[in-house]
């Protein structure tokens, strides 16, 4: 079992992941859409050049302004991330292949994450999030069958190498995640006072669904 501080440094690593993807990305894409000017583009761009070269600064400049607005105290970041997946205007990577099969993918991959989304706000009423992890199931399984689908597509071995290990490690979390949701009933924890702790470990492993689906659909961009 991982002690604490591996817990929390693989939880950074997760939030650092996920910053400009998730959070970041998407409203300077948006502001794209809605700006004819060329600055949102090149604040993108300029996002994803400092990224490349420090990883994990977009994280870094979140939190600073959270800091300096003095609000970090009150914004869980795991949560608050899984909550603009919910929100249903998250495109973290759009598939640019028009093929049945890829649109397939990709309407499966933004589903989960819809479903993901929506652990924050019913995880505290036991009957709606029991029905939204029947919801997270029925989900997983049909991302990993459009998956399956979009391999018949591809011919290149590397390729199709390299997505059938992002499907390994998909499947990976999909088990931890399952783990965490039994730890998380076990004992009628939702009764306990520490509710706070399970609710994040939650949190925390619904993001890893997110960043490996993420990764699925970046390894057939």
């Amino acid at each position: 079992m991982a002690s604490p501080d591996e817990l929390d440094a693989a939880q950074h690593k997760l939030m650092v992941d996920m910053t400009f993807p998730c959070v970041v990305n998407p409203i300077l894409r948006e502001l794209e859409d809605k700006n004819h000017s060329t600055t949102p583009t090149l604040i993108r761009e300029s996002f994803e050049e400092v990224e490349a070269f420090y990883p994990g600064f977009t994280e870094f400049f979140v939190r600073g302004l959270l800091t300096k607005a003095r609000i970090d105290d009150r914004i869980d970041m795991p949560e608050a991330i899984l909550k603009l997946e919910g929100s249903g205007e998250q495109k973290d990577v759009l598939l640019r292949r028009h093929e049945s099969v890829f649109r397939n993918l990709q309407h499966r991959a933004d589903s989960l994450k819809l479903i993901l989304g929506r652990i924050p706000d019913e995880i505290s009423d036991r009957k709606k999030f029991l029905d939204t992890i029947k919801d997270i199931a029925h989900a997983i399984k049909h991302l990993l069958d459009a998956v399956n689908e979009v391999f018949t597509q591809i011919g290149v071995a590397e390729d199709r190498h390299r997505l059938d290990k992002k499907k390994k490690d998909f499947v990976k979390y999909s088990k931890r995640f399952s783990t965490t949701l039994k730890d998380f009933f076990k004992d009628n924890r939702l009764e306990i006072i520490n509710i706070t702790q399970w609710k994040n470990a939650v949190y925390i492993s619904a993001n890893h669904l997110v960043h490996q689906t993420n990764q699925i659909l970046l390894a057939v961009a």
